[in-house]
């Protein structure tokens, strides 16, 4: 009844861009990522993870929305305070009939102090503090271990079963994927009229997640996957089983 959705895991292109040019009348916000970290690493540098847990509805089906909220709300003005800090960083997401549930993750790679700044921004937050209070989220935990030990190797966080090669470099795939899917939501939010004059968020949100799906739905295969089998010199792959993507 349930489906995992690895929803910024999609296949998409390698780039990692620096923003985006709106096409409306005015311009998103910049959304800078962490492979521009200019402070010098320590032994407690390594993988973190924030997890945002979520209710069903009253159909047992996740409010995907809610993620979109989450960062852009909530995580895209630590990552602009901290980006020369965080080396490395991506969103996950997924949905689930068991403990987790529907679950939003930050996943970034940076030090223990860092760690300690993001936290404090968190508590901060007027937005995730919002979501609580209204029960769109249920639980924030800081601490979700997502890595395998040792936390310090760049691929402790890469799915095991890969080629070690794809377990390091991944992570700058995904980053620039997720700073990409974040860009998007701004663009988009930018067109809007009056979108930051409107009341209810979530009416704002579903704008945009409704936008989000046609793009992706319509434009996807041209964007993402003609562009990524470009980039690999269009060579075939391999199919090992069917899947919703």
């Amino acid at each position: 009844m349930y489906r995992f959705i690895i929803a910024v895991n999609y296949i998409l292109f390698l780039t990692l861009i620096q923003g985006c040019i709106s096409t409306g009348q005015k311009s998103p916000e910049t959304v800078p990522y962490g492979n521009k970290a200019t402070a010098k690493a320590d032994e407690s540098t390594q993988w973190y993870a924030v997890c945002f847990r979520m209710p069903f509805d009253s159909k047992q089906e996740p409010n995907w929305t809610t993620d979109l909220i989450i960062a852009n709300q909530v995580i895209a003005p630590i990552i602009e305070k901290y980006y020369g800090n965080i080396r490395l960083w991506r969103f996950h997401r997924r949905a689930a009939n068991d403990r987790a549930g529907h679950q939003f993750s930050f996943i970034y790679y940076a030090s223990v102090k860092d760690k300690k700044h993001i936290d404090i921004e968190l508590k901060k937050s007027q937005s995730l503090s919002y979501l609580l209070d209204k029960g769109k989220i249920v639980k924030v935990l800081t601490n979700c271990r997502r890595a395998s030990e040792p936390a310090q190797r760049l691929e402790a966080t890469s799915d095991p079963n890969w080629d070690l090669r794809i377990q390091k470099t991944w992570p700058y795939f995904i980053m620039g994927v997720s700073a990409h899917w974040l860009a998007l939501i701004r663009e988009i939010k930018s067109s809007l009229p009056n979108s930051e004059a409107n009341g209810d968020m979530y009416s704002v949100y579903q704008q945009i997640e409704d936008e989000l799906i046609k793009l992706w739905q319509q434009q996807g295969q041209h964007a993402y996957f003609h562009h990524l089998s470009a980039v690999f010199g269009y060579e075939p792959l391999i199919i090992n089983r069917w899947m919703r993507f």
